[in-house]
């Protein structure tokens, strides 16, 4: 009598041996081509974005680009919107604020710039602002924010004052004002000095809100007053003054800060 074969006799009873295996049994997974295009999109825009800052960073710019972290300020590296041709002589130092007019030591003589005003006095204060002038070739006068003029003495050229020393100038004339002598102002109508005057007390608000100073200062007790005192004679991180000055001076543009 004949059996019926068991499915498992018919599989294997198949013309191909047992080891050849039919790929149409099973069924295939797609190839995920959309994984392997965007693998080549990333890498491509990884090339194209590091070859467009190497080009950049290969051209000299006149302006720090970059703001800089702390650890880098130690260096002296410069902020942002900065010029970089002063980079070479930006250096940074601890320097200890005298108390200037609120003298707690015998000993603490005050500096030339808060006695009242002499000769000698205002000498020391006017050379603070003989330089600032630096000039400027047309190409990197392109790259500043807000270009500035050619100057008129020196065609090809281009001034551009160092913030600092306008700073400092607009300190000094506040000083002026506060201890008026005979001849100070020839030239300024009240109208312009009082214009000049509001400029400069502004001028010099934003500047320190700017800089935002956090150096901790100390107090004490002052029973003169029955009250705290600040302690002004502390450390502060300060750019060394004298190196920016000294390069101002052998970079200097033939006009004066006013």
């Amino acid at each position: 009598m004949d059996m019926p074969q068991d499915d498992n006799e018919h599989l294997m009873s198949d013309s191909r041996s047992s080891t050849e295996v039919d790929d149409s049994y099973y069924p295939q997974k797609p190839r995920n081509w959309s994984r392997g295009w965007v693998l080549h999109l990333l890498i491509l825009g990884i090339n194209i974005g590091f070859g467009i800052f190497m080009l950049r960073a290969s051209r000299t710019s006149i302006i720090c680009p970059e703001s800089t972290s702390q650890e880098s300020l130690e260096f002296g590296k410069l902020r942002k919107h900065e010029l970089v041709l002063t980079e070479p002589v930006i250096e940074y130092q601890d320097q200890v604020f005298i108390s200037s007019g609120f003298h707690r030591h015998a000993h603490d003589e005050p500096s030339i710039y808060e006695t009242p005003r002499t000769h000698e006095t205002d000498k020391a204060w006017e050379k603070l602002t003989t330089v600032g002038f630096v000039s400027l070739t047309a190409e990197q006068n392109s790259q500043l924010a807000n270009s500035t003029v050619e100057s008129l003495s020196r065609p090809g050229t281009y001034p551009v004052a160092l913030g600092v020393f306008h700073q400092l100038h607009c300190l000094n004339y506040i000083r002026i004002l506060l201890f008026p002598q005979e001849g100070d102002g020839k030239g300024e109508t009240d109208a312009q000095r009082a214009h000049h005057k509001n400029h400069c007390l502004d001028y010099l608000r934003q500047v320190v809100q700017c800089h935002g100073d956090t150096t901790p200062l100390s107090v004490y007790y002052e029973k003169t007053h029955s009250g705290y005192a600040f302690d002004h004679a502390v450390t502060h991180s300060c750019r060394n003054f004298d190196k920016i000055y000294d390069w101002a001076a052998e970079n200097a543009a033939d006009l004066h800060i006013e």
